[in-house]
């Protein structure tokens, strides 16, 4: 890295906010006050999705609580629950509140899970040319596409949540899963290494080998 002299490894980005090197970075996030990378990505992952359920959650809860006061207002149901003074007022509040905060969340879910699924950061989303950072110097090979997508979306997801699908959504349990079978069976996961490299499709590895015996 030129602004902090230090190594490297491919998709690591320097944040001008933390002022150092971010392993696999996908951007600086305000409301967390630190960067999101390598190291806490799957943990942000979890903390949209739950938080986007619980949202959609209350605002379901909440409309038919809102059902419920109307029905009791306009058609005067005995079964209803009393409805207290003001209470269509707080609702209504309430559901003022949630639209917005649930369409961010949304939004922010729904981008990170598109991410994760073609195994693409934020950072290179952005960028018209992922991989113009990562050219042969011999020449004039640059392959014009995400080099870190391995032509499966459960492989793609992998590289973050980690290997056991039962997991995804449960707390990081990674420091259980670094040594013994598991391991071995998944030695092409990233989940299991230390975010210095990261592996591509064997369908871009041979043409990457092809190219570089051609030449």
């Amino acid at each position: 890295c030129h602004k902090c002299n230090a190594f490297k490894p491919p998709r690591t980005h320097h944040c001008s906010k933390s002022k150092r090197c971010v392993l696999r970075m996908d951007h600086f996030c305000f409301l967390a006050g630190t960067c999101i990378g390598y190291a806490n990505q799957s943990h942000f992952v979890r903390f949209l999705v739950w938080t986007t359920w619980v949202c959609w959650a209350l605002v379901g809860v909440y409309t038919l609580r809102l059902e419920t006061v109307f029905s009791a207002m306009v058609y005067g149901r005995s079964d209803a629950i009393p409805v207290g003074d003001g209470e269509v007022v707080v609702i209504g509040m309430n559901l003022a509140i949630l639209t917005p905060v649930v369409s961010m969340v949304s939004m922010l879910c729904w981008n990170q899970l598109d991410l994760l699924v073609c195994n693409k950061t934020t950072i290179e989303s952005i960028n018209a040319m992922p991989t113009r950072a990562y050219r042969y110097k011999s020449g004039n090979f640059d392959l014009r596409e995400n080099v870190w997508d391995l032509r499966s979306w459960i492989r793609n997801v992998e590289q973050v949540m980690g290997p056991k699908w039962s997991l995804w959504l449960v707390p990081d349990m990674r420091c259980l899963f670094r040594h013994g079978s598991l391991r071995k069976r998944n030695e092409d996961c990233v989940w299991m290494t230390e975010g210095h490299w990261f592996p591509i499709s064997d369908e871009l590895r041979e043409r990457l080998e092809g190219k570089l015996v051609a030449k």
